[in-house]
């Protein structure tokens, strides 16, 4: 089955079980927010400017169940450091995805990975497409584990659009595993 970057992104998002995400689009994460229009279970919601996304996403990791946590989808030469300085500062989770410019290419814009290594938990920047899924989950895990906090994820946009074949199954995340389960067990 052939899959881009972007789809891979929405499917793990997907089973992370995240309802919404907070962002502004631009030229380095267009590719996926096409794809999260696409999702039956994931609303994408644009703002004003990248603080109001990080404070939306902080409300929502505040407010959920246990494990829940606020997705901001950027570019990455967005300035947000304040939100997530003060998610971070007030152990709250969030998941922060940026699009970003070609993957082997150096860039002049501000290199958001050593802007926020400060201020987040972990910084990753994704180069192959089968690296997605399972660094998207890592990153949701080190943002809820231990003292919670925000974790970044960069992705390429020649990464996203990237089309290949996947041939073996896709990962499926623990809490996305366990719904058929709890599902009958509540009926």
């Amino acid at each position: 089955m052939h899959k881009t970057g972007a789809q891979l992104v929405r499917y793990a998002l997907e089973q992370l079980s995240i309802k919404n995400t907070f962002g502004i689009v631009g030229l380095h994460n267009r590719e996926l927010y096409n794809e999260l229009n696409e999702s039956g279970s994931i609303t994408p919601h644009l703002v004003n400017q990248e603080l109001s996304a990080a404070f939306m996403a902080d409300a929502i990791s505040r407010t959920s169940s246990p494990g829940e946590i606020g997705a901001i989808l950027i570019n990455a030469d967005a300035i947000i450091s304040q939100g997530i300085a003060e998610a971070f500062i007030s152990g709250i989770p969030l998941l922060i995805i940026a699009g970003g410019p070609l993957a082997n290419t150096p860039t002049n814009g501000i290199d958001q990975q050593q802007l926020l290594q400060p201020v987040s938990k972990a910084c990753f920047k994704i180069t192959q497409l089968e690296d997605i899924v399972s660094t998207i989950f890592e990153a949701q895990q080190i943002a809820i584990s231990d003292k919670p906090g925000p974790v970044f994820v960069e992705i390429p946009i020649d990464v996203q659009l990237h089309t290949e074949d996947v041939d073996k199954p896709l990962p499926v995340h623990l809490s996305a595993a366990n719904q058929p389960e709890l599902d009958q067990q509540q009926d």
